[in-house]
């Protein structure tokens, strides 16, 4: 039975000595908002709110921007014009592709 009191005591000692810990960017917004990246750009991802399959991509294909207002924007998804809500949406990033010359100058 001592050990047992040891570890107990030894446990007790060690949680009332716990301190919480700061954190350096709690509740700090990101310089570079999204709301501000989807009013620029043409292409979006669309989450899907669904229980996703293994390795199944949590959005599809990027879709084009037809119009929008502060909370809702109008897609062209497969053909079809669809208002989907700013909180499903996410920036579709990407480089340009260059376009090349084929002869040297």
């Amino acid at each position: 039975m001592p050990a047992q009191d040891f570890f107990t005591k030894f446990i007790c000692n060690y949680v009332q000595d716990l301190q919480p810990t700061l954190v350096s960017r709690h509740s700090k917004s990101n310089v570079l908002s999204t709301k501000f990246f989807l009013t620029v750009l043409t292409y979006v991802f669309v989450r899907q709110g669904c229980v996703r399959r293994p390795l199944q991509q949590p959005c599809d294909v990027p879709s084009e921007i037809i119009s929008h207002n502060n909370k809702f924007f109008t897609l062209l998804i497969k053909g079809k014009k669809s208002v989907i809500s700013v909180d499903r949406l996410k920036p579709a990033l990407w480089r340009s592709r260059i376009q090349y010359s084929s002869t040297p100058d």
